[in-house]
């Protein structure tokens, strides 16, 4: 599924993106970093991705606000 970058936050271990997938809607992604560490390159605000996950993976969060 397309989506483009909207925000990076490197948190050491791990870094978690939110993307804008099609029609605005938000998706936070984190993604554990490797033995090599670091984050990814390519990971920069207003990139062009392709998003994919196993569905065992899936985690929703409500939003009460």
């Amino acid at each position: 599924m397309p989506a483009v970058i909207d925000t990076v936050i490197y948190r050491g271990i791990n870094t978690h993106c939110i993307l804008r997938m099609p029609h605005g809607v938000p998706l936070m992604v984190m993604r554990w970093h490797d033995d090599r560490g670091g984050p990814v390159v390519g990971l920069t605000h207003g990139a062009s991705v392709t998003t994919s996950w196993s569905t065992d993976r899936n985690k929703l969060v409500r939003d009460d606000a």
